[in-house]
């Protein structure tokens, strides 16, 4: 028995907990199994067919990257006040290579206009997104200024964002991404600069659309409709991270095609939202705005034998030579210059505990701007005072020392 395992047998309430949670793992990874069985056929036919279309990452090009690249993170526990749900967003970029030190930002959310009936994880992920395009656009700007030198931009994460291409259009969010996005993406082309969007938690299943059609996805709503234990697990299987990880070994990638290549008469990203998330709504946003239709979408790995999986979004780069690239800087896992600027805004959020620091300013600020308004003759600078004192008392003993 392992050493962990004896710890859990000497505490009887642990062990109660152990055999409650073994018991439900076994049934979990049960149906699992059967969800394998039933997607067997289908994968291996997709790698048959996805083969053919593998290339080695090949020696890189002789072009001299600058890239920004651009990241953030955002507090995990939200304050609740009387009249605002308040977070914070740590933001920033860096310049690769260069000898510049990042410049990192941090930026209060009220979430009461993002999170009315929504998880606060959601929407404190939307803001941020918002701010990280901004951020994007900002320095296109000061490269039009002459503030800054690059000719490479990179979002961490999707770009354009996932919610600017399938989004509803009735959402101001959705509106100001898409209208952000679209800004971006006719600045960097007048400006001969190159975008991407590098992705690590790949969610999409472009890989199994481009070779099954519909076929997958269909037998996916069968199972689904049938009730069978196993269906919520078969899409998961088809997920690019889950294909491109049998597919690519390390140093290999593949290509998938640009959102605008055309499938049965429709557009490519188009045509994947109506048959693999079964909508009724027809996707309009490439007539919108025809500029991400010349969005490229890959995957590869790098050289390093315990390469993850990358999807690469690009418009306006010579998309075989960027992966080459990328996969010359991943030392590691990913790219140096992801490393570099995702642990720069972390080390930022953690070393200042942005939350502490966050509520002890608010409630400095409440007392000087509040302190002298009055409601029926009642002071109000309690106002952005915590609705949770528990959760309160434990940012602020970090204030104490404790």
């Amino acid at each position: 028995m392992r050493e962990d395992e004896e710890r859990v047998e000497e505490d009887p309430f642990a062990h109660a907990v152990w055999i409650q949670i073994h018991k439900r793992a076994e049934k979990f990874v049960h149906q699992l199994g059967e969800a394998v069985d039933e997607a067997k056929w289908y994968l291996e036919e997709i790698l048959k067919q996805a083969r053919k279309d593998v290339k080695e990452i090949k020696t890189r090009k002789n072009k001299d990257y600058k890239i920004a690249v651009v990241d953030s993170t955002f507090t995990p526990m939200c304050i609740d006040t009387y009249v605002a749900r308040i977070s914070a967003v740590v933001y920033g970029y860096l310049i690769y290579p260069s000898s510049q030190m990042p410049e990192i930002s941090a930026q209060i959310i009220d979430l009461k206009g993002y999170s009315e009936g929504k998880e606060v994880d959601e929407s404190i992920s939307k803001a941020a997104t918002l701010i990280e395009v901004k951020t994007m656009l900002a320095l296109l700007r000061k490269l039009e200024n002459g503030e800054v030198n690059f000719n490479t931009l990179i979002r961490d994460g999707d770009f354009p964002p996932t919610e600017a291409i399938f989004g509803h259009p009735k959402s101001s969010y959705i509106r100001d991404i898409r209208d952000l996005s679209h800004k971006i993406l006719e600045k960097a082309s007048k400006k001969n600069v190159g975008i991407a969007g590098l992705i690590k938690r790949i969610s999409s299943s472009l890989i199994t659309f481009k070779y099954m059609g519909n076929e997958v996805f269909s037998k996916a709503r069968e199972l689904e409709s049938s009730g069978k234990a196993s269906a919520k697990f078969f899409r998961g299987f088809f997920t690019d991270a889950f294909i491109a990880r049998l597919l690519l070994k390390p140093g290999e990638y593949i290509y998938i095609g640009e959102y605008g290549d055309k499938v049965d008469g429709e557009k490519f990203i188009s045509s994947y939202f109506s048959m693999v998330l079964g909508r009724k709504r027809k996707l309009k946003v490439l007539n919108e705005y025809p500029i991400f239709s010349r969005v490229n979408v890959a995957y590869y790995r790098a050289y390093n034998p315990a390469a993850p999986v990358v999807k690469v979004l690009s418009f306006n780069l010579d998309l075989e030579d960027f992966i080459a690239y990328c996969a010359s800087r991943s030392f590691k896992s990913y790219p140096s210059f992801l490393d570099l600027i995702d642990t720069a805004v972390l080390e930022y959020a953690r070393r200042v505990n942005l939350e502490s620091l966050l509520y002890l300013a608010l409630q400095k600020a409440a007392r000087e701007r509040l302190s002298k308004r009055r409601i029926d003759g009642k002071n109000i600078s309690f106002a952005l005072s915590a609705l949770n004192r528990q959760k309160i008392n434990i940012l602020l003993s970090w204030l104490r020392g404790e």
